[in-house]
C-alpha cells in the first residue's frame, strides 16, 4: 500500500467497500472542486473484496483527477498491510472480525485513516452520491460543535430521523432501517433548542431511495425521498438518551469514536439463513450509548446523498434481515439500560461489550443466539486490539 506523499495534510478519510467500480467519486470530486474544497486536506479510502474488480477499479482510478489521493486497497494490499502492521497473529485475529465477502471490508479502511492521522472519517455506502449542497463543509463544520441546536427526543426515547423528511407516498408514515419493532407508531418528534458536549457523530440523510427495511421497500415500491419537509430543520442533535437508527451511507464521526464504530460481525448462519444487515444499526446503537455516556452529541439531517440504491432483491433482503429484526428489541433493550462507568471509548466499548454477553447470556436460552453473541463480543475485542495500535 503505497502512502500518500502529503498524508502529513490529510484531515479527512472518506472511506467505503465495494465490489464494483466505485463511479460515485466522480460526484464528489465535482462537488469539491465546485465548492473549491482543500484537496490536499481528503483522502478517499476504497476497500476491495475478493468479488471487486481490482483491476479494472484501478484503471478506473487512474482517470480521475489526480489532485484527490485515492487509495485503492485490493485483498493482496490488505493483507500485506494488515501483516506489516499487527504480525501474524493479529492478522489471524482479523480475519474473524473482518471476514472476507463482507460488507465489514470497511473497517480496514477505518483502520487506515487512523494510520493516515485523519481527524474524521466519513463512511459511504458506494450507491450515494454527492448532491448540490457543499457536501463536506456540512459534515465537518458541525463534528466537534458545541453550538446551541434543535435537539429532539421521543415519549420512547427513539428518534425516527425519516420524520423530517418528505416522501413520494404522502400517506406513508416511513422508518428507517433498523428502528425498533416493538416501538413502531409509539414516536414522537419533541423540539427544543439546546446547548450540549461536543458532537462526535453526524448522519447525513438522503434523497431518492430512503434508508428503510425491506418490508417497507416491499409495502411501498417505488417508495423516493424529496428532501426535507417545508417546516423542519435542516440538522437537529439527539437528546440526552436518545436513539435513532444509525447507518455507514452517509456518516461522518470524529476520529475518537472510531473505537465504538465497529461495522459490527454479521456473516453467521442461524435457522437456515444468515443474519445481516443490522451491522450500521448495532454499531451505531453502541457508539449512541457512548457518546451519551461520554458527554458527546450525535445529530442528524445535512448534508443529503443522492441515494441510487444498487440492485437489491427485497425479499432476499427480508429473509436477511428477519433474525436481526427479531432480536432488534432485545439489543435495543440491553444497551439503553446499560450502566457504564469507563470514561473513555476504549473501555467503554469494552464494558458493553462484557454486559451484552452477559446479558445475552442471561436472556436468552436458543444456544444458536448465544454462540453468535459470544463471536461477535470476541470480535469486537479484537476490534479494540486493531484499533489501539494507533490510539
Amino acid at each position: 500500500m503505497k502512502k500518500q506523499e502529503n498524508s502529513k495534510y490529510l484531515k479527512v478519510a472518506i472511506v467505503t467497500t465495494t465490489i464494483n467500480i466505485p463511479i460515485f467519486l466522480e460526484s464528489y470530486i465535482h462537488n469539491f472542486t465546485q465548492y473549491s474544497v482543500d484537496y490536499e486536506r481528503i483522502v478517499f479510502i476504497i476497500v476491495g473484496d475478493l468479488k471487486s474488480p481490482s483491476q479494472d477499479i484501478k484503471k478506473y482510478i487512474e482517470k480521475l483527477d489526480p489532485k484527490f489521493a485515492v487509495e485503492y486497497l485490493d485483498i493482496s494490499s490488505q493483507e500485506k498491510w494488515l501483516l506489516e502492521t499487527y504480525g501474524a497473529k493479529a492478522f489471524e485475529k482479523a480475519k474473524l472480525a473482518i471476514p472476507y465477502n463482507s460488507i465489514r471490508r470497511r473497517n480496514i479502511g477505518y483502520l487506515r485513516a487512523l494510520e493516515l492521522g485523519t481527524e474524521a472519517i466519513i463512511t459511504l455506502d458506494d450507491d450515494n452520491y454527492a448532491g448540490f449542497s457543499n457536501w463536506l463543509h456540512e459534515h465537518l463544520t458541525i463534528l466537534n460543535s458545541t453550538e446551541p441546536l434543535p435537539t429532539v427526543s421521543s415519549v420512547n426515547q427513539i428518534v425516527n430521523p425519516c420524520r423530517v423528511l418528505k416522501f413520494n407516498c404522502s400517506d406513508a408514515k416511513v422508518f428507517s432501517r433498523g428502528y425498533p419493532f416493538s416501538r413502531l407508531f409509539s414516536d414522537t418528534f419533541d423540539v427544543k433548542i439546546e446547548g450540549g458536549g461536543k458532537v462526535a457523530l453526524n448522519m447525513g440523510l438522503w434523497t431518492e431511495s430512503p434508508d428503510v427495511d425491506a418490508y417497507t421497500n416491499i409495502l411501498y415500491p417505488n417508495l423516493k425521498s424529496l428532501g426535507f419537509k417545508e417546516d423542519v430543520y435542516e440538522r437537529y442533535a439527539l437528546s440526552l438518551d436518545n436513539y435513532m437508527p444509525v447507518n455507514t451511507q452517509n456518516t461522518a464521526f470524529i476520529r475518537e469514536l472510531t473505537p465504538a464504530f465497529y461495522d459490527l460481525l454479521m456473516d453467521t448462519h442461524m435457522f437456515g439463513t444468515r443474519i445481516d444487515r443490522y451491522d450500521d444499526i448495532w454499531a451505531g446503537l453502541f457508539a449512541l450509548k457512548l457518546i451519551h455516556r461520554l458527554n458527546y452529541r450525535a445529530t442528524f439531517g445535512i448534508p443529503l446523498t443522492v441515494h441510487r440504491r444498487n440492485r437489491h432483491d427485497y425479499i432476499l433482503d427480508l429473509k436477511s434481515e428477519l433474525i436481526g429484526m427479531s432480536l432488534n428489541d432485545l439489543i435495543y433493550k440491553i444497551v439503553m439500560n446499560a450502566d457504564i462507568q469507563s470514561k473513555d471509548f476504549i473501555d467503554g466499548y469494552l464494558e458493553l461489550a462484557q454486559i451484552l454477553e452477559n446479558d445475552i447470556k442471561r436472556l436468552v436460552t436458543d444456544p444458536n443466539i448465544i454462540e453468535y453473541f459470544s463471536k461477535l463480543v470476541k470480535a469486537m475485542n479484537i476490534w479494540i486490539e486493531l484499533v489501539e495500535v494507533f490510539i
